[in-house]
């Protein structure tokens, strides 16, 4: 197989493993990527997510085997988020370093629920804050995230939820990311561009 142009792909982690990772590998693939969600089992259970921190581990573990580097898409704000599924969460990614197969980049996201989502009908614990019909956006420079946070969780404020992400994502987020991210305001132009 001949690599032609360098690509990087979105996976369901319980669906990955060593073939696929192998296959992405030789045909040009530099890094894998996933929305992991929690490092917390009560979390993942609470939304159903197909996975289990075990199978997330799995999948990290093959992808860094094969040669991908590999990015964590993470959410906080979930289905009976407190501070002790933050802390299993930062477990979670503490036990891959210790292995010698942490993520090469994270991404901590407040959670951000639209009308239709399973987590809209189905709340579970979740408050929330805002007015449907105000817009919002779901990644913004880190210093605009307070404006953004539209729940909160029967065992986090808004503002513990703010500071969960803040700490993961300092704790986390590789050396030398660019800080100062552009505020996606523009979504409605790239949707129309879309249409």
């Amino acid at each position: 197989v001949t690599k032609d142009f360098a690509w990087r792909g979105f996976v369901v982690t319980a669906k990955f493993n060593e073939d696929l990772a192998r296959a992405c590998k030789s045909s040009g693939c530099y890094e894998i990527a996933s929305g992991i969600e929690s490092g917390s089992p009560t979390i993942l259970k609470s939304i159903r997510k197909p996975a289990t921190v075990d199978i997330n581990r799995r999948f990290i573990r093959t992808a860094k085997r094969a040669g991908l580097r590999v990015k964590c898409f993470f959410i906080i704000g979930l289905k009976n988020e407190s501070w002790k599924t933050i802390m299993e969460t930062d477990r979670f990614l503490e036990s891959l370093k210790a292995e010698g197969c942490a993520p090469d980049d994270v991404d901590f996201s407040l959670l951000q629920i639209y009308k239709g989502a399973p987590l809209y009908s189905d709340p579970g614990d979740i408050i929330f804050k805002r007015d449907w019909s105000e817009k919002s956006y779901y990644k913004s420079s880190p210093s605009a995230y307070e404006e953004l946070v539209q729940v909160h969780t029967a065992a986090m404020s808004e503002k513990d939820l703010l500071a969960a992400r803040s700490y993961l994502e300092e704790k986390w987020k590789p050396a030398g990311w660019v800080k100062d991210n552009t505020d996606r305001k523009d979504l409605d132009r790239v949707y129309e561009n879309i249409r």
